[in-house]
Formats: structure tokens, C-alpha cells, sequence
């Protein structure tokens, strides 16, 4: 059986559970999760488990109430455009090149020179006002991937010095 909600959990449990209950303290201590025990018969008892709940019956019979909620959307802070070109141009500062040499990565960490900074501002600036705004057509990570991907590619036809080699742009 699967609910979405524990208050769903607890329904579920009480149309289940035959009698009354009481939280069995000495078994919740020894198994690190709380356990109930039947009022009537010390054998039909549950245990809450987190992501379900489950029910044992004395006569071997076990029931799992799983609770499966709906992810919530990432909702995220507007920023004021002063604030995103802050956070642009912190981005801006610095560049990180991974090169590959004989199958193994190389990554250095430097500033960048005046017109690498002037390009990844405005990429950064521009995809920091895409992810502020629309928040019911964009989708989160996926979209903030899809930017950073775009980014790669723009800087490295950007700098005609780069190849065979990944850029990072990080705040």
C-alpha cells in the first residue's frame, strides 16, 4: 500500500491495526526506531520506519504503508539585478582550464585577463537573469546545465588559444 503523506500513513495504519495501541519504549530503545504494540495482543505491533510503516500481525501477516510524497518544485530566491551582476562579476574573476595530457586532467586556477572577464560577465550576468525569472518554464537543474554548457562552448569558440581543453567558470 502506498500514501503520500504520513497523516495518509496513520489513516492507513488505524483502518489496519485491530485494537488499541501503545508506544512499546524498551523495543523502540533496543531497535532505534519506535515501535507500537497492541493493547490487546503483544504480537500485532508496527513500526515506524521512516519511508514506511509496518504492520505485523500475530498470525505472520505483514502490511508496509509506504509513504511516497510528490517532490516539491526548487523554488528560488529573485535576486535584484544589482545582486546578480555582484554574483557575475565574482564569476567573472577567475578561470579554471582543465588540459589533458596522456589520459589525465589537468586544472589551473588563474584570473582572468580583461577581455576573458568581459566575456564570461556577460555570460554569467545572462544566465543568471534567465534562472531569476520564469520560474514556471524553466526547469531548475537541468536548465542551469544547459547554461553552463552553452558557456563552454561560446568561450572556447571565444578564445581561439583554447583547445581540446574544458573551461570552468566558478564564483
Amino acid at each position: 500500500m502506498t500514501v503520500k503523506t504520513s497523516f495518509e500513513a496513520w489513516e492507513a495504519v488505524t483502518a489496519l491495526f485491530p485494537t488499541e495501541y501503545k508506544k512499546d519504549e524498551e523495543a523502540s530503545a533496543r531497535a532505534g526506531y519506535p515501535i507500537y504494540r497492541s493493547t490487546v495482543n503483544h504480537y500485532d505491533y508496527f513500526c515506524m520506519l521512516g519511508d514506511r510503516i509496518e504492520v505485523n500481525f500475530s498470525n505472520g501477516k505483514t502490511v508496509n504503508v509506504w509513504i511516497k510524497s510528490e517532490p516539491k518544485p526548487e523554488k528560488r530566491e529573485v535576486k535584484t539585478e544589482a545582486e546578480l551582476k555582484e554574483i557575475a562579476e565574482a564569476m567573472s574573476e577567475t578561470i579554471m582550464i582543465r588540459t589533458y595530457e596522456n589520459g589525465n586532467s589537468n586544472d589551473t586556477r588563474r584570473k582572468t585577463t580583461k577581455p576573458e572577464k568581459a566575456i564570461i560577465y556577460k555570460i554569467a550576468y545572462g544566465a543568471l537573469l534567465a534562472l531569476n525569472h520564469g520560474e514556471e518554464v524553466r526547469s531548475s537543474r537541468m536548465a542551469e546545465q544547459s547554461i553552463v554548457d552553452s558557456a563552454d562552448i561560446l568561450l572556447i569558440y571565444s578564445f581561439q588559444s583554447v583547445t581540446a581543453m574544458t573551461l570552468f567558470i566558478y564564483p
